[in-house]
């Protein structure tokens, strides 16, 4: 006489064995007559699992599932304003300098000290014209700019605005360097401006002169000009901007490649810099740079 098998039960059990819990727990942790976790329904069915598979995420932070701008970046691709969902918090990036469009201040988690969050004016004019880049319909002035800085000039990062934008690049900054880093971007960005300037002093300007409407960095994307010098032996740039200029309504594109330049015999320890700043290729700009050739 054989035993006859008893059906089997296909119905999806619940993954967490809900009697097992109070191994984990240190003794004492329930409070005393907490009522026990029933394993078992009135009915004698097994008691359905009350943990949803979805509840997760909503202890989860809302920018999760949301890509951070990869500063990879430091490509100079950017969000669109479309992009950000209404229920999902993510950080807003202004395309006109890559950067917050809220100055980020605020010191993250792996910080090991406070850095300086006082920004230093530039001399470089900005733009009033240029598009609201968050204005859906393309119309209006520039962002209005929390420092109050619109129609003036450009203000740099601070040390802690500096800091935060190279960790979303996934860079590995230290906080001891941004004392020594922040001054030197500054005045490079102020070498790559008077370098503009000798460019447009020939140009017929009326209203006040050049303004900086924004600027893109393109590291990756290496100019003719600076591939064909390669070939000669030179050192590729370390670095590449586009910035776009506002010459009386008229938008002007200038390419500036950065190279690491000559140390001076006097100052053996301090940076030195080359910008090869020029318009970029176009009709116009191919007419300047053969006059500049020419005649300079």
């Amino acid at each position: 006489m054989t035993a006859q098998e008893s059906p089997k039960d296909d119905a999806p059990k619940c993954p967490v064995d809900h009697s097992t819990f109070k191994h984990f727990l240190p003794k004492d942790a329930m409070p005393e007559g907490h009522p026990p976790v029933p394993t078992m329904t009135s009915n004698g069915e097994p008691a359905k699992c009350p943990v949803s598979p979805e509840a997760h995420k909503h202890f989860m932070p809302r920018n999760t599932s949301t890509s951070q701008p990869s500063d990879t970046q430091p490509s100079s691709s950017s969000p669109s304003p479309s992009s950000t969902s209404s229920s999902t918090s993510t950080l807003r990036i202004d395309p006109t300098n890559n950067m917050p469009a809220t100055p980020d201040q605020f010191r993250i988690a792996s910080q090991t000290r406070d850095l300086n969050t006082e920004r230093e004016m530039s001399t470089i004019p900005k733009a009033a014209n240029a598009a609201d880049p968050y204005n859906e319909k393309g119309a209006g002035n520039h962002a209005a700019d929390p420092d109050g800085d619109s129609d003036s000039v450009w203000i740099y990062p601070s040390e802690q605005m500096f800091f935060n934008a190279m960790k979303r690049k996934n860079w590995n900054p230290r906080e001891e360097d941004m004392k020594f880093v922040v001054p030197i971007h500054n005045m490079v960005n102020e070498m790559a401006w008077k370098h503009i300037l000798k460019w447009e002093k020939n140009m017929e300007n009326t209203c006040g002169g050049p303004k900086l409407v924004k600027f893109e960095g393109k590291p990756k994307e290496i100019t003719p000009k600076a591939r064909i010098r390669s070939w000669m032996g030179y050192t590729l740039p370390f670095d590449r901007h586009d910035w776009v200029v506002d010459r009386c309504g008229k938008q002007v594109t200038y390419i500036i490649d950065f190279y690491s330049g000559q140390p001076d015999p006097r100052y053996p320890e301090a940076p030195s810099f080359y910008l090869d700043v020029r318009p970029k290729l176009t009709a116009e700009g191919a007419w300047e740079r053969f006059k500049k050739f020419m005649f300079d």
